[in-house]
């Protein structure tokens, strides 16, 4: 059997702390067969100097937002992104629109993510993404402030979720957010599409988000009341993102909560008295574009383990790189160990998606290798300088 042979000066599994001077042995097929110190090293291999560590999960992404940047959108609050995201979204040509979508999967590939999870509202970029060996699950929004808005949504959600299955990707139709769902679904969602898929849930993004869903006030009132909505859809008693999330949610749901840039240790406690299965996606490049404010990454580390990565979409985030997300969190919280931010862009993700292959470096796996190029020393705070490239 013909082996692929490459070293490293520090190898990064996905489980724990660098492991130095190591080598690792592939199959024809790319899986790994063996790792261990180059001292056992049986013949010549390539010398990647630097780190190498597994494929990257990027656990949200909007790839079909890719023909956005965050020039066309006024910051600093959630109203005027969504406003803006409104006008902008479909201001562009098909054609245009796809060929920005393949060049951002092709950069997503060639950084090292193994594999995604992505909101779709559309069947866009399904046959794109046919052409590269990544993983994906979709996440098929549905949204609504009118009962007849929701019901169309609800069927076209459908639609959208069997052309994801049929393209041979995992799907789930999951709803948006707090704010935007009609209340008559809520317990649709619970009974009829939540029971076995996974669940995206945007939470907790912006302090307009949380005085809306408390008061019925502030930027998104004033939006929503443009857009002929006061309010009523979220129906009586939802009086905090936390009530609508409970209300909306089947409790034995495995929900990843995105962003929780203003989640609060209260809510934090709630949600693991409430849910059986929880997790929480930092996304912090876009939380600083949309918001200004990075997500309080010790206070959920010190809840759960259950973190992962996402990078969110062009629309918000500059430089869609789960690297790039790495050292933005390492940068804000430079007590937190790099190799557990890692996992929670490697192994994490692949358990949350239940991608067995993937997330970690040992025999028997396939989960892609990304050389650190740059990369000098674990606690090296230089972490910027590092480029990311896949291996195989």
């Amino acid at each position: 059997m013909t082996q692929k042979l490459y070293t490293t000066d520090y190898l990064f599994t996905g489980k724990g702390a660098a492991l130095e001077n190591q080598f690792i042995a592939l199959d024809e097929t790319q899986t790994i067969c063996k790792i261990g110190p180059v001292s056992q090293l049986p013949e010549k291999a390539v010398h990647l100097k630097g780190a190498i560590c597994p494929g990257f999960i990027n656990s949200h992404i909007h790839t079909e937002l890719a023909h956005l940047q965050p020039s066309m959108f006024q910051t600093g609050s959630m109203a005027s992104f969504i406003e803006a995201m409104a006008v902008n979204k479909t201001r562009i040509d098909s054609e245009t629109r796809r060929e920005a979508i393949k060049k951002l999967l092709e950069k997503l590939y060639d950084e090292g993510v193994s594999g995604a999870g992505d909101i779709c509202n559309e069947p866009v970029s399904f046959d794109l993404k046919t052409t590269l060996p990544m993983r994906w699950h979709h996440f098929i929004e549905y949204y609504g402030m009118d009962e007849h808005s929701m019901n169309n949504n609800f069927k076209k959600g459908l639609l959208i979720k069997k052309i994801s299955e049929v393209s041979g990707f995992g799907a789930s139709l999951t709803p948006h957010s707090p704010y935007s769902v009609h209340h008559s679904h809520r317990q649709l969602l619970r009974q009829r599409t939540l029971q076995s898929d996974l669940v995206s849930y945007h939470f907790m993004e912006s302090l307009d988000e949380v005085e809306y869903l408390t008061k019925r006030s502030g930027p998104l009132a004033v939006l929503f009341e443009k857009w002929n909505s006061r309010g009523d859809h979220l129906g009586e008693g939802i009086n905090s993102p936390m009530k609508q999330l409970t209300a909306t949610i089947g409790k034995n749901q495995r929900i990843m909560l995105v962003h929780n840039t203003f989640i609060s240790q209260s809510e934090l406690k709630e949600i693991h008295s409430f849910f059986e299965d929880p997790w929480f996606c930092l996304c912090p490049q876009s939380n600083k574009t949309i918001t200004g404010t990075m997500p309080p990454a010790e206070d959920i580390r010190a809840m759960t383990n259950k973190i992962l990565i996402g990078t969110d979409s062009s629309a918000s985030n500059p430089n869609i790189s789960v690297w790039a997300e790495i050292v933005a969190l390492k940068k804000a919280y430079p007590a937190i160990p790099l190799e557990e931010i890692l996992s929670w862009a490697t192994f994490n993700g692949a358990t949350f998606y239940d991608w067995e292959e993937l997330g970690s470096i040992e025999p028997g796996k396939r989960p892609g290798l990304v050389w650190l190029e740059n990369f000098s020393d674990p606690a090296d705070s230089h972490l910027c300088n590092v480029r990311p490239h896949r291996v195989c």
